[in-house]
């Protein structure tokens, strides 16, 4: 019986010719769907994306067109895993610091899924920054056997101090993923 798949990925800024996700067994009934290979070689100018407010959009696509249909048909738990944090910037954007009191949502081929930037997501911390793993419980039929558009961006907000960092692993050139800095034209 196929307990879950997991969906694990990063970002990567670059659309190019999109082509079917890697589809690997972890352990008996566990599944792994990436795009990637999970490298991320922490310079916080390219390898993160920036996302502080409402348009500023980073874009997955994880094709699971080579999972054997059975398979498919018997998966009852899909999780997102995304390598990322959320920071607090009010203390030097809008002083004074106000805490992570904004939301980010994750949109599944148009589902959109609203968490607050305290949800317990991975928070930068000032004197030792990195990314870590963070898993979201997705309900399965919001997913298809074939393309699946992921999107991470900002909740729309007035103050917009709070920041979302996507791990970007610039060493994979799939061509499933893209990000948007005005909410419209992606690339």
């Amino acid at each position: 019986m196929l307990r879950a798949v997991i969906l694990m990925t990063l970002f990567l800024p670059r659309a190019c010719w999109a082509v079917p996700s890697l589809f690997e067994p972890v352990m008996d009934g566990v599944y792994v769907v990436r795009d990637d290979d999970g490298r991320w070689a922490a310079n916080w100018s390219k390898d993160v994306t920036h996302q502080s407010a409402a348009g500023y959009e980073a874009k997955k696509v994880l094709d699971l067109s080579d999972m054997p249909q059975d398979l498919w048909a018997q998966v009852r738990e899909v999780r997102l895993a995304a390598f990322f944090n959320v920071r607090d910037y009010s203390w030097h954007d809008r002083p004074p610091a106000d805490g992570l009191d904004e939301a980010f949502e994750v949109v599944v081929n148009g589902n959109v899924h609203t968490y607050p930037t305290n949800c317990g997501a991975p928070v930068f911390d000032e004197k030792r920054p990195r990314l870590d793993w963070y898993e979201f419980d997705l309900p399965k039929n919001e997913f298809r056997r074939g393309p699946n558009e992921i999107i991470f961006r900002k909740a729309p907000d007035v103050q917009n101090d709070d920041y979302l960092y996507l791990g970007i692993d610039l060493t994979a050139r799939r061509g499933n993923s893209a990000v948007t800095f005005d909410g419209r034209e992606w690339r």
